[in-house]
């Protein structure tokens, strides 16, 4: 397994990251709602993960701008938080194949980096499913808020419409 994580630069590219996402929040998952694109991705930057040639993953890192943060439409206030230096890390999938066999210290540790040396942050934000907790935990994020419901997030669960607000310093 020969694992590299590298910023996308073509519109091509920038496409398979979109067709992965719908295909395993909507397909897969039955996570509908989500808007793929969505209004951040023009400000956002994406990431591929890559095993041995094949894009396996993909994740982007969202820059607090005028916007805003996709986790502030389910309500989380970032006022505990340096507004100017924190960023999201958001819309992280892989292909089932590879879950469990890749090592998320490199996603996370990527994902760190491209958040401090892209955007200057020092705080990196997820909005994840409850069942991700121990897996962010183990990589050095802490819950920072309570559960909120995401109305963008239509599934047969009710619970799969709740999401944790979780950080780790940059």
């Amino acid at each position: 397994m020969s694992i590299s994580i590298q910023q996308i630069s073509t519109s091509e590219q920038l496409n398979v990251c979109h067709q992965m996402q719908i295909a395993i929040f909507h397909h897969e998952l039955n996570l509908f709602g989500m808007k793929i694109p969505d209004d951040y991705d023009r400000l956002s930057l994406y990431m591929q993960i890559i095993d041995s040639k094949v894009v396996v993953g993909t994740y982007r890192i969202v820059p607090n701008t005028s916007l805003g943060l996709p986790i502030q439409e389910t309500g989380f206030n970032l006022k505990q938080l340096d507004r100017n230096q924190v960023c999201e890390m958001s819309r992280l999938v892989l292909v089932k194949e590879k879950r469990g066999k890749i090592p998320f210290s490199k996603v996370f540790s990527s994902a760190r980096n491209a958040a401090k040396q892209n955007y200057n942050a020092s705080n990196l934000i997820v909005a994840i499913l409850p069942r991700n907790i121990s897996l962010f935990k183990r990589y050095g994020f802490s819950q920072v808020g309570e559960p909120l419901y995401d109305s963008t997030v239509k599934s047969s669960h009710k619970e799969e419409s709740v999401i944790i607000p979780m950080q780790t310093p940059v």
